[in-house]
């Protein structure tokens, strides 16, 4: 066996060794990333949830309004809590479920601040233009 032969062998016996170790490390990464956008999917949601129940029972178009700048605020925040691309490695049902949650809220604020309308309780706003 010429001397290029045998270390052909070598090259290909340590690829084969450090093949799945490799492999490992990336998939030990990938599970990673994917857990925390599965942890930043949970919180996400459960600030949906507690807001919209907020919503929900808020007597005046004021609260109301202001319940919607908090819970913009607060997702704002908690995505700063993850890394840039967590929102990457929320799964896609789990993606979808978020954006019928913001569809659904933003539909209950709408409607709350109409039936609000009706009975007279939306407070003027003070500021002269």
């Amino acid at each position: 066996m010429s001397k290029y032969v045998k270390h052909t062998h070598i090259h290909i016996i340590f690829i084969l060794i450090l093949l799945p170790l490799i492999l490992s490390c990336s998939s030990k990464a990938k599970d990673a990333e994917r857990e925390e956008g599965r942890q930043l999917f949970l919180n996400s949601r459960k600030i949906y949830t507690c807001y919209y129940d907020s919503i929900k029972n808020a007597k005046d178009s004021v609260s109301i309004n202001q319940l919607f700048t908090n819970l913009d605020k607060r997702l704002s925040e908690l995505n700063e809590e993850y890394s840039a691309n967590a929102d990457v490695n929320i799964a896609e049902g789990e993606n979808e479920i978020l954006i019928k949650l913001s569809h659904k809220i933003i539909k209950l604020r709408n409607a709350r601040l109409s039936q609000l309308s009706r009975r007279g309780k939306l407070i003027a706003d003070t500021t002269k233009h």
